[in-house]
């Protein structure tokens, strides 16, 4: 929706000058794994399609080059500072960033925004050039991954609507039969590799701590942990406590 990076080719350049696995070795915990596709490969049928880009400067320069920034251009990366399991050091991650976009000409500004208001910013398409973001499905299915963000309901957190990933999600969420969909999602996820609407970076590890006389706890990667299977030893209640929320 903005310059410069309502130009494709910036957004592809920007993608080819990352090294992600650096961001992942350096910043994420043990258990995190580099982000091939947008949706997490632990999603049955997510992970089709190409593989995301592996860093390639020469490539990024030139596409630069191409789209009339021979001498490079400014980028604003907004974000909070709050952590989480799939950001869990947001600065030190755009600083990184920054540090990397560098070498092919683009001079990253951070922007620190307040988190009361981050959200609503980023969902109404107010913040302009990059900033961070996290997709948590409401259950673990391709579709959910992906339709929420970039289906004929979304909204302009990601910019305007891409026409061909709008009407390939929509025949994906009509399609019931495996084969076809997995035909379906091999396009959707090579169209947002080609278009770049968002860049995936991680996924964040999953970590719980319990007593040690609770039984049949195990942490979901998709944050979708099967309570019912859970015992307390000695005791009938369970409380678990979840970004900030106390259930029992």
């Amino acid at each position: 929706r903005y310059a410069p990076v309502s130009d494709v080719r910036v957004r592809q350049a920007i993608a080819l000058a990352l090294d992600r696995q650096r961001i992942l070795d350096l910043f994420y915990p043990s258990g995190s794994t580099l982000a091939t596709h947008v949706p997490p490969c632990v999603i049955e049928g997510a992970c089709v399609g190409d593989a995301w880009y592996a860093q390639d400067l020469v490539a990024a320069r030139a596409l630069l080059v191409e789209a009339g920034y021979p001498d490079g251009l400014d980028l604003t990366l907004s974000l909070r500072e709050t952590p989480r399991a799939y950001l869990p050091d947001p600065v030190a991650v755009a600083t990184d960033i920054q540090a990397q976009l560098s070498a092919v000409g683009i001079n990253v500004v951070i922007d620190v925004q307040e988190s009361g208001g981050y959200i609503g910013k980023l969902l109404s398409g107010e913040l302009r050039g990059a900033s961070f973001s996290a997709a948590l499905p409401d259950y673990p299915e391709a579709w959910n991954s992906l339709g929420i963000d970039f289906g004929s309901t979304s909204g302009p957190a990601h910019g305007d609507q891409y026409p061909r990933l709008v009407a390939l999600l929509d025949e994906a969420q009509r399609e019931s039969d495996p084969g076809a969909r997995a035909s379906l999602f091999t396009k959707i996820n090579n169209e947002i590799r080609t278009q770049v609407p968002v860049i995936p970076i991680a996924n964040g590890a999953s970590l719980i701590g319990a007593r040690d006389v609770v039984r049949g706890l195990v942490a979901s990667p998709v944050a979708m942990e099967r309570l019912y299977e859970v015992s307390v030893e000695g005791s009938d209640a369970f409380t678990w406590l979840q970004i900030g929320r106390a259930h029992v």
